[in-house]
Parts: structure tokens; C-alpha cells; sequence
């Protein structure tokens, strides 16, 4: 038995909490080891990023308030980065799936991550030159900041010869550590 979607009540799901028009691109019905299904969505004001919305057929949520927030996560990295005695570059993507259903105001970003921080838990992934290692304070000083954030999630801390480092980008970064998975890890924790 196919259980049909609900491509019209997930686009006014959307539409509603957000207010701007979402365009479906694609969709998953339920499956054998998938209880939900999930629709593909570009809105107008990021067409270059698909949203997720879940639909477990008793309510729907979404990933798209980390595509909202992500230039503040990203300022807030560089804050916790400012100021420390190496030189390093610092990446994240989302670990949650989807954020709770009141999660739309982008301007409520500090407020929600310091009620809720585990529904922003990131995977951080930072990058040092080999030759100038970060040393244990800086790690333990990366770690004190994020909490004092709200910040959790994975930190691991890679070294870099000169050039990779150089190099490295955040459109870059996933890419280079699939192709390096062996790559050496410096520091490696859950930030809780």
C-alpha cells in the first residue's frame, strides 16, 4: 500500500511559518526502515539550498531555520575563534534533522539557542597548520568558549600541511575529509 503525500499541506506548513513561497522539487514516501516521508523543497529567497520537510503523518517539521540562522552560527564561530593565539579555520554543519515547529524567527536565533542548544548541535570541524600545532590551552579555550555559546556537538581538530590549509574552504572542507579519511585527529570531543 502507497501512502500518499501531502505535497500541498507540507507547501502551507511551510508557507505559514515562514512566510515567503516554497516550490517542490522532490519527494519520499514511507518505506519499510523510513516512518515518514520527506519532501524537497526550494524556497524563494534560497533557491540554491533544498529544505527538508519530515511528514510523519501526525505533524510536520523542517531543517530550514539552519539555512536562516547560518550566517549567525557562522559569525558566532568567528567569534569564539577571535582573539586565539593560532591560526585556525573553523566549519559546521547541523547534526539535527529538523528544528521544533516554533523555530522560524531568525531574529529569535540567540534566544532559542540558549533555551534549546542541543536542537543546534553541529559537527565542527577545525583546521590548524602542522607546523604551528594548536596547543592545549588554545583547545581548552575553543572548548570553554563554545559552551559559554550554547554551542554542542563534535569538535575535532585537524592539522594541515601549509598548502591544505591554504586551501580549505567551508564549500570545501566535507569533500576534503572524505578523501582523507584517514586523516590525523588533534583534539577530539562532544561539546555538551
Amino acid at each position: 500500500m502507497e501512502v500518499p503525500l501531502r505535497i500541498a499541506e507540507a507547501k502551507a506548513y511551510l508557507e505559514a511559518k515562514y512566510h515567503e513561497s516554497f516550490e517542490l522539487y522532490s519527494s519520499l514516501t514511507i518505506g519499510l526502515n523510513q516512518p515518514y516521508c520527506e519532501l524537497f523543497f526550494q524556497s524563494a529567497s534560497h533557491p540554491e539550498v533544498m529544505v527538508k520537510v519530515y511528514d510523519d503523518y501526525e505533524r510536520f517539521s523542517d531543517d530550514y531555520y539552519g539555512v536562516l540562522v547560518r550566517d549567525q552560527m557562522r559569525q558566532l564561530f568567528d567569534r569564539v575563534a577571535e582573539g586565539l593565539p593560532c591560526e585556525i579555520k573553523m566549519f559546521f554543519r547541523f547534526q539535527a534533522d529538523a528544528f521544533p515547529e516554533d523555530f522560524s524567527d531568525a531574529a529569535s536565533f540567540p534566544d532559542y539557542l540558549a533555551a534549546h542548544p542541543r536542537c543546534f548541535s553541529a559537527t565542527m570541524s577545525v583546521f590548524s597548520e602542522a607546523a604551528r600545532p594548536c596547543g592545549r590551552e588554545v583547545w581548552d579555550a575553543l572548548c570553554s568558549r563554545l559552551r559559554k555559546e550554547h554551542v554542542t556537538g563534535s569538535l575535532k581538530v585537524y592539522p594541515l600541511d601549509r598548502n591544505d590549509y591554504l586551501e580549505i574552504t567551508a564549500d570545501t572542507y566535507e569533500d576534503y575529509l572524505s578523501a582523507h579519511y584517514a586523516l590525523p585527529v588533534a583534539y577530539d570531543t562532544y561539546i555538551r
